[in-house]
């Protein structure tokens, strides 16, 4: 099934969603350079994070980031230049953040599949979150180097959701 045959459920600023699935899509390393506060999607400037952001608007779906600083974010929240990544070994002092907007995000929109499209340790660090919810599905799109094979990747998993 296609992505656009689902009829879509609620809307933000005029545009629809396609129900129930969310996307989480990993922060980059290469950010735009900035004394000043920009969105999440304007500060990240890396070649898988900007392809998420494309195919998730290209295909109506409702995402989120997960920063190495800042844990889980909407993508319009203003946010400043860092230079952070995720390891295992400090991975703990984001959990609180991921847990708290995860579950904004399923209380004001029912979500039964998340996909998570991130680095391996970005993977690793959010699906002990999610698992605590029994009733969502998790999928992992590990992000390979290469446009083409992460578009391989997320088109597989994306209709293996649907």
């Amino acid at each position: 099934m296609h992505p656009r045959s689902i009829s879509p459920m609620g809307s933000k600023r005029g545009k629809k969603y396609v129900p129930g699935i969310l996307v989480i899509i990993g922060c980059s390393k290469r950010k735009k350079r900035t004394a000043r506060s920009v969105s999440a999607i304007k500060l990240y400037q890396g070649t898988t994070f900007k392809y998420g952001v494309r195919f998730c608007r290209k295909y109506h779906l409702r995402f989120l980031v997960l920063s190495g600083k800042y844990g889980l974010i909407f993508p319009r929240r203003k946010i400043t230049y860092y230079n952070h990544k995720i390891r295992p070994n400090n991975a703990s002092g984001i959990i609180p953040s991921i847990q708290r907007t995860l579950e904004n995000s399923i209380n004001s929109h029912p979500i039964h599949t998340i996909l998570v499209l991130a680095g391996s340790v970005y993977i690793s660090t959010i699906i002990p979150v999610i698992q605590k919810k029994p009733h969502l599905r998790i999928f992992g799109v590990p992000a390979p180097k290469g446009i083409f094979g992460l578009r391989k990747n997320v088109m597989e998993v994306i209709f293996t959701a649907l």
